[in-house]
This record gives structure tokens, sequence and C-alpha cells, in this order.
């Protein structure tokens, strides 16, 4: 067994998310958020052996042991359901930076699925897929959705994050720009820090989906919102650090994505960007990369 399937397993942002409680069955948080997927992507190679074990060969910061990797973990669930005595070889180059709030691991889990689906066709169906996705973790089912999709795909996610809406009408996406701190944040760590009651009013993600759709970039960026930020900064402080030292240089209000530890902003167009990454990188040295995503 030879054959290979190579992947771009895409990162992601989240430009909205609030939590609204908790789900009675097991506690688990519940969301309203809006995923992006971005052009920074890991790549995947899944090939199928004969032994029946799944083995990981991993290049960047992410685990090589397969049970304790989101890649390995969704390669052996997938023949542990739909297996017939065969095995998995995955191949993993990491590039997006891990405990930041960009999906990687999510994304490696959802291309792994995709790649076993091409390599073993018609053993699953598209719902036992993203049952086993939503399964793997909260982002997983969105990264599955973004797999082999340009970059720039909007969905909506409810539930734990499980349930996952591709939205129409969004598909000329502004550009942002990620700045990703040297800090990696637990997700576990920062939703525990939430406050039990949630005080607070919720927020609506409706504004920013008709500023997306209208592109104004004023308006997107004003209704663009993560209630995790606080705790985040509680978790990890240098993080409050790297918001005020953004916003000191001018270069306004960045949205925190996921659980952190990384921010976005969107811009009005490439020109923007490029010149806004630039001083971010004055701004804040080697605390932080900084980049263009389409």
């Amino acid at each position: 067994m030879t054959d290979a399937v190579r992947l771009a397993a895409p990162a992601k942002v989240n430009l909205f998310l609030e939590v609204l409680g908790r789900r009675e069955s097991d506690g688990y948080h519940l969301l309203d958020t809006v995923y992006r997927s971005l052009d920074l992507a890991d790549e995947v190679e899944v090939s199928l052996t004969d032994d029946g074990r799944v083995s990981l060969d991993v290049t960047g910061d992410a685990p090589a042991d397969p049970a304790e990797n989101l890649a390995g973990r969704a390669a052996a669930a997938f023949l542990e359901s739909w297996g017939q005595g065969e095995g998995a070889s995955v191949r993993l180059l990491k590039r997006i930076p891990a405990g930041a709030g960009l999906g990687g691991g999510s994304a490696d889990a959802a291309a792994v699925l995709t790649a076993m689906d091409r390599l073993l066709p018609g053993r699953a169906g598209v719902d036992d897929l993203q049952a086993s996705a939503a399964f793997q973790g909260a982002d997983v089912p969105f990264a599955l959705l973004a797999c082999g999709k340009p970059p720039g795909l909007v969905a909506l996610g409810s539930g734990v994050g499980e349930q996952v809406e591709p939205l129409d009408g969004i598909d000329r996406p502004l550009p942002l720009v990620v700045v990703a701190p040297d800090t990696h944040c637990s997700t576990p760590e920062v939703f525990a820090a939430l406050p039990g009651d949630l005080d607070g009013p919720v927020s609506a993600h409706d504004a920013l989906l008709e500023a997306l759709a209208s592109r104004d970039v004023e308006a997107a960026r004003d209704a663009c919102y993560n209630r995790l930020t606080v705790a985040a900064f509680m978790v990890a402080p240098e993080l409050a650090e790297v918001e005020i030292a953004l916003e000191e240089a001018g270069l306004g209000h960045f949205t925190m994505t996921g659980s952190g530890s990384a921010f976005f902003r969107l811009c009005a167009d490439p020109d923007e960007a490029g010149w806004m990454v630039e001083q971010v990188r004055v701004s804040l040295g080697d605390r932080a990369r900084a980049w263009v995503s389409a």
C-alpha cells in the first residue's frame, strides 16, 4: 500500500466568539462563533500500510506520539470505525504556531480524516466524518469544512463548535494581519478562568456578518469580539502587555482568536495590511511574529 494523499491543513481565526453557557450533559461551554480560514497551513501526508498501526512523523512543534497528537488520533479513530485491518502512516509538517488559538491541531486532524476518506472511499459517509470530527475537538468540524477550500471561508459555529454552517455572500474576504506572541495558551486553563455565571450582556454576530458582506472594514473591526480575552489575560498576563503595546503604537484594537495567544486585525486592502505588519514588527520586536493573511 503505497498511495499517499497530501493536503494543506489551514489555520483559522475566530472573528467573533461568544460563550453562551454550559451544556448540561457534560459541562462543555456552548459557543456562538464566526470562523474564518487563513492561507497559513500545515502540510499533512497520509498513506495506508498493512500493519494495522498508526505511525506519525512530525517536523515542527507538535507531539510525535500518535496517541498525543490530534492527527494520529484522527487516523486511529477512522481506522477503528471504518478500517478493515489497514494501518496509516502520517507525515506532518507544522507551520501553524501551537497554543495560539489558530486551530493547528484541529486542522491536522481534519486533513487526516479527509485523506483517510480519499484513501478508503465509501467507508464513511459525510455525516460520519462530521461526527468523527466533532469527537476529535470543537474546531475540527470547521477545519473539515475548510480543508481543500480556498482561504477566506467564513462559517458560523454553534453548540460546542461542532455545528458549522458555511456563509454565502462573503466571497471576497478582507485581508487581515495576524500577530502571534511567543506565548502558548492552554485552552482548558482559559475556559476554567471564565467566571462561572458569565455575567454581562450577550454579544451577537449579526453586525459583523453585515459588515463583512458589505466589506465595511471599520464596522467589521468594531464588531469583532472574543469573550475569552479577559480569561486569557488572567492565564497569560503578557498577552495584555502585547495588546497595550499595539494600541500605544497607534495600530488600533486587535482581537484575540480562540483561547489565545494570537491576535488579528482586519484591513481595508493588502497595502494597509503590509504597512501594519511592518509597524507591528517595529513595536513588538522579537516578542511576536506578524504576517498578512488572505
